[in-house]
């Protein structure tokens, strides 16, 4: 009884392993390639390279795929609310100067 359970749990941990260290799927590589087209030209451009460039040396395991989608949102995120923060700072010394001109 304890074989059956300790093979299973091997060939469980066996099929883990293999899904999180195997090759991407020609899906997340084509959501890749569409992630780094979408970045020219965008404020984050040079840091979401800079940061998948390590992972894109070789082939990109699943797991790489998954950590590239990640780093381009946190990077997306991270400049958008940099972006409105100045806006909104900009704005705020416009209000400010306005008040202070009456």
């Amino acid at each position: 009884m304890f074989n059956i359970l300790g093979l299973l749990v091997l060939v469980c941990i066996y099929f883990g392993i293999s899904y999180v260290t195997g090759p991407a799927s020609t899906e997340s590589l084509a959501e890749i390639n569409k992630l780094i087209d979408a970045s020219k030209g965008q404020p984050y451009e040079a840091e979401f390279k800079s940061q998948i460039s390590d992972l894109m040396k070789d082939g990109i395991t699943r797991t790489e795929a998954e950590e590239i989608l990640h780093i381009y949102e946190e990077v997306r995120l991270k400049t958008s609310l940099v972006s409105k923060d100045t806006k909104s700072d900009s704005n705020g010394l416009n209000i400010g100067n306005k008040e202070n001109a009456r």
